[in-house]
């Protein structure tokens, strides 16, 4: 319900909590009153429901500037391409939106081709990407690929770092509920190739660096974390 009546200056847009729509805040230099309340920062959070795709990518750079600022992205999805200059996230009088890049898909579910053209006058291309997921990419080619199921207004989120990995890959997830927690990776077929006992973990953020992984396998991958809530899986690349 947008029923602020102050006069505001400040804006900024964001996907605050990382659902895949856009929510906004709005800074009023003169005081808004609700009710009892006197408020001069505002935040409207979408709630309108998102049936929709999408795709969230932040970037850091290694030869390039830290933030990347100055990088290029396109996404291709049959015949339709999306651009991005990345930046450091303009916004209006004294504000800043968020600079992560932020893609509405439509209908679409997966991404054929993601193209990243780094300040430095590297390119790289990615293939064949599931909409619905924080990218971040780094300069020197990992990626750590962040899914978000959500329960409600609750949210469980897994994460793993480097990606790919040789030999280990530093898991970190987070519970919006106490649970059973187990996790196992499997191969393209389906055949479990490494696991990790189930344990009970409070709500909150937690890491992982033990799973036991068949060292000897090479691709693609698929990490699964299960619990009494919910089952998220997330792909990784392990190579020898």
């Amino acid at each position: 319900n947008l029923d602020d009546t102050g006069r505001g200056r400040g804006f900024a847009y964001s996907d605050f909590d990382n659902d895949g729509d856009l929510d906004f805040v709005v800074v009023n230099v003169n005081q808004h009153t609700s009710g009892d309340e006197v408020q001069n920062v505002l935040f409207y959070e979408n709630e309108n429901g998102n049936d929709q795709n999408w795709l969230k990518i932040k970037l850091e750079g290694i030869a390039s500037n830290r933030d990347a600022y100055g990088a290029y992205l396109k996404i291709t999805v049959g015949d339709k391409t999306w651009v991005h200059d990345y930046n450091g996230g303009f916004g209006t009088h004294a504000s800043q939106h968020s600079s992560i890049a932020h893609f509405g898909l439509g209908n679409a579910t997966q991404i054929d081709e993601l193209e990243v053209n780094w300040p430095g006058g590297q390119t790289m291309n990615f293939e064949n990407l599931d909409a619905n997921q924080f990218m971040t990419i780094r300069e020197d080619g990992q990626i750590v690929i962040t899914e978000v199921k959500e329960l409600g207004k609750e949210k469980i989120t897994i994460s793993a770092q480097p990606n790919p990995f040789k030999e280990n890959t530093r898991i970190e997830f987070s519970l919006p509920k106490s649970t059973y927690v187990s996790f196992d990776v499997v191969d393209a077929i389906g055949k479990v190739i490494g696991e990790k006992e189930s344990a009970w973990y409070p709500a909150g953020t937690h890491t992982v660096d033990d799973l036991i992984l068949n060292k000897k396998y090479s691709g693609l991958v698929f990490l699964r974390l299960k619990t009494s809530l919910q089952t998220v899986t997330l792909k990784l690349v392990q190579y020898n």
